[in-house]
C-alpha cells in the first residue's frame, strides 16, 4: 500500500496535519471563555436586604 504513496506525499500530508492541529489548538487557546452567570443577582440581594431586621436580633 505504501508503494502507491511516495515519501514526499506522506511527508506533506503529515505536515499539513500537524499544521491543522497547531491552528486548531491556537484558536482553542485564544477563544474567549464565557463567564458563568450566577443564578442569584448578588447586587440586587444586597440592595434589597432587610437591614431593618438586624436590630431585632
Amino acid at each position: 500500500m505504501l508503494e502507491a504513496i511516495s515519501s514526499e506525499q506522506l511527508t506533506s500530508f503529515g505536515l499539513i496535519g500537524v499544521n491543522v492541529l497547531v491552528m486548531v489548538g491556537s484558536l482553542f487557546a485564544i477563544w474567549p471563555e464565557r463567564q458563568k452567570k450566577s443564578d442569584i443577582d448578588v447586587d440586587a440581594a444586597v440592595r434589597n436586604a432587610p437591614f431593618h431586621l438586624l436590630e431585632k436580633l
